[in-house]
């Protein structure tokens, strides 16, 4: 028995060795996970000011892109047709201290004309935009393409020297071989780079006659066809199956060489979150212990909610200011009050510590509070699909862009004193654009300006009423004989030293 009892215990032990159970089952594993939103927006700017070469912002995406951002935080943001031009700032779609945007405008080289057939090319629209966030401590950097297509590819940096690339590509649905050419270059670039590990691709490539529900997914179409083939040889399955667009389409792809690691795919609603054709997808990377986030330093202010203003009046009421301010010399009068006071504050004031603001300048307590409003609003009637619930959740939409454009407003010009400008504001687009440039539309005394000529007619109008009347004394003041009384004024003279000022200043 005993014999029988150690041959026994000897098979298990040689079974778990053979099976080695470590290797499949490890155990829990810390991963970190890279939340990534995307939609092919339509266009951040008006259908109207599309051939503008400084065009109009769409305030409704712009507003509802920005909501989603503060609400969610998502560490990668990748959009679709953006439309941008040059002249449209990063620090206008979103905070330059939260994210680093990589955009691919449309040019001629990204979207270049058909030889043939001049039609199938629009000089305006496409675009597509990376925006990766600060607070990953991955050094994102653009992968460098001379392709003449709208891809662009963004390499992340992990702990381990391996880097994952995150590609985004919009292709026009009548763009033929010549288009896939370019766009299997800069896929076959980065397949060959041996320091990327991983390669994730989100784009509306419009190959909408593939049926990606096949297994092996073909297309009678032999441009889509060479695509599906072009994914095949690179080893990048197409994860999604289910519509992208309103008209029951797959025409926005998730594609990775990994993928394993895409998780918790959402396809949201139509216009869910940006009012667009195509619906908005949102999943996570996971990456296993590759990622560290950078915590924003906090910074201490005073709580003046939970102040105690009955005992401060009552500390500052019995003060003998005479003493401190009325006997000394200005400077240290002005130091005795100020210290008196912060004394004071310190003891019936308490402190808290919050992190920097990075959010945007005009999205406030009020502003959040509306858009959860609307968020709610929106989940109950997508449960419920109560005609009361959705004119509800239309009505805290249409109110949260009412909010947002006021704030915005109010962010330039001070409302209570309509002709002092708002010194936030302007050091905000200071310091996130390095642009000087005057706003397009001007507000000044309920007078709105859109052209350079009544631009100039409110800034002259400002400036004036910062000037008091001309004083109106009876005196007879001779200068003859001060140092100045040779001192003439004339056109000349003053054309002379306005050429030498300094307009930045």
């Amino acid at each position: 028995a005993t014999s029988l009892s150690l041959y026994i215990t000897i098979i298990n032990i040689t079974l778990i060795v053979i099976n080695n159970c470590s290797l499949l089952n490890p155990g829990p594993c810390n991963f970190n996970s890279l939340s990534v939103f995307y939609q092919n927006v339509q266009g951040l700017i008006t259908y109207s000011s599309l051939g503008s070469p400084d065009p109009t912002l769409n305030i409704t995406k712009v507003c509802e892109l920005s909501s989603y951002v503060v609400m969610h935080c998502p560490d990668i943001i990748i959009l679709n047709e953006t439309w941008l031009k040059d002249n449209v700032k990063n620090s206008e779609l979103l905070p330059n201290n939260e994210y680093k945007i990589f955009r691919l405008d449309r040019s001629p080289k990204t979207h270049p004309p058909h030889p043939t057939d001049p039609k199938k090319f629009r000089r305006n629209g496409g675009g597509v935009l990376i925006a990766i966030k600060n607070a990953l401590d991955m050094n994102p950097k653009l992968v460098k393409s001379n392709v003449n297509a709208e891809i662009l590819s963004v390499l992340l940096n992990l702990k381990s020297g391996k880097k994952i690339c995150i590609t985004t590509c919009y292709r026009v649905g009548t763009l033929q071989e010549r288009n896939f050419n370019e766009i299997c270059n800069h896929i076959q670039n980065i397949s060959n780079n041996k320091s990327i590990s991983k390669h994730v691709m989100i784009g509306d490539l419009n190959l909408d006659t593939v049926n990606w529900k096949e297994v092996n997914s073909c297309s009678p179409n032999s441009v889509h066809q060479k695509f599906v083939n072009l994914f095949n040889e690179n080893c990048m399955d197409q994860i999604l199956n289910s519509p992208t667009h309103y008209r029951g389409n797959l025409l926005d792809l998730v594609l990775s060489d990994a993928p394993h690691i895409i998780k918790d795919i959402y396809i949201a609603d139509h216009n869910e979150f940006i009012k667009s054709d195509h619906f908005a997808i949102t999943f996570n990377i996971n990456v296993k212990g590759a990622v560290k986030r950078i915590k924003s330093p906090k910074r201490t202010i005073r709580n003046y909610k939970k102040a105690d203003w009955l005992n401060m009046n009552r500390d500052l009421a019995t003060i003998d200011w005479a003493q401190y301010i009325d006997y000394t010399d200005i400077n240290t009068a002005w130091s005795n009050f100020k210290n008196i006071l912060n004394s004071i504050c310190d003891r019936h004031i308490p402190k808290a510590k919050i992190r920097n603001n990075t959010s945007y300048p005009w999205y406030d307590s009020e502003v959040n509070k509306i858009n959860r409003k609307k968020e709610r609003y929106r989940s109950q009637y997508k449960t419920s699909k109560n005609p009361e619930h959705y004119r509800k959740y239309s009505d805290a939409r249409k109110e949260l862009k009412s909010v947002i454009k006021s704030k915005m407003r109010s962010n330039l010009f001070d409302e209570s004193n309509s002709s002092t400008l708002t010194k936030k504001f302007w050091s905000y687009v200071k310091s996130s654009s390095n642009s000087s440039r005057i706003p397009e539309h001007v507000y000044h005394e309920n007078i709105y300006a859109n052209n350079s000529y009544r631009k100039s007619n409110l800034f002259n109008t400002f400036f004036y009423n910062q000037f008091s009347e001309a004083s109106r004394y009876d005196i007879d003041i001779n200068f003859s004989d001060t140092q100045f009384h040779d001192f003439r004024f004339n056109v000349t003279v003053v054309k002379q030293i306005l050429n030498y000022i300094d307009i930045n200043k």
